[in-house]
């Protein structure tokens, strides 16, 4: 059991792909009732392309970098490098499912009720992402930019799961608690985070009232 939970990371990673794909999949089932528009070729061709060509690549990529790294020592360098490249995978997946997501609004969709649904799956993953990140970048994991955060932590030890409860309080908070930017890139951070975050909140918002007074179709 010590053994499983000290890779903690890998089935950190493991939740985000599975929730990504999850998205993925409740995205597959949505259409556009404009397929002329310009964002619905921007976001429906993005997507068909990342089905066809990407998505067959990168998902084995994922297991097979994720086995590599389980199969090693913590403590070792292929262990660290294997996890940084999940860890930059999935924040690059994060960002662009995003961008999607943002571009939806744009699009007349048949299913008001799956974009809902994606937003309101997307939020935690976006919160792991950056409770990774937060972890990361802190002392004393060493990373090449250096320590970019600082944990307010009231104990007398933190452990990664403060980073991701002061990520996920992001939600209930006005910005973020808990957190603090050691330099002027990590303060750049964290606000790219609230940001973010709120970004997501709104889009929830807004397809919930879209659907809360859509008219039913006779």
């Amino acid at each position: 059991m010590n053994k499983l939970f000290v890779r903690w990371e890998a089935f950190v990673f493991i939740t985000i792909e599975l929730s990504l794909i999850c998205g993925v999949e409740i995205f597959g089932r949505v259409a556009s009732e404009s397929v002329s528009s310009p964002a619905s070729q921007l976001v429906f061709g993005t997507e068909a392309f990342m089905r066809q060509h990407w998505y067959p690549v990168s998902i084995p990529a994922f297991n097979a970098i994720l086995l590599f790294a389980i199969f090693n020592h913590v403590n070792t360098r292929n262990y660290r490098f294997s996890l940084d490249v999940l860890g930059v995978y999935s924040c690059a997946r994060a960002v662009i499912n995003l961008c999607v997501i943002n571009t939806m609004l744009f699009v007349n969709t048949n299913a008001p009720s799956l974009l809902l649904l994606q937003c309101g799956l997307f939020l935690p993953v976006l919160l792991i992402v950056w409770g990774w990140i937060y972890w990361r970048f802190s002392p004393p994991n060493k990373s090449v930019p250096g320590d970019l955060f600082h944990l307010q932590n009231y104990f007398d030890t933190a452990i990664p799961y403060d980073y991701f409860l002061a990520s996920f309080r992001t939600v209930m908070a006005k910005n973020l608690v808990g957190i603090t930017g050691s330099n002027r890139l990590g303060s750049t951070l964290i606000l790219l985070h609230e940001i973010m975050v709120w970004n997501i909140l709104a889009l929830i918002l807004t397809r919930a009232i879209g659907l809360a007074t859509a008219v039913p179709t006779q």
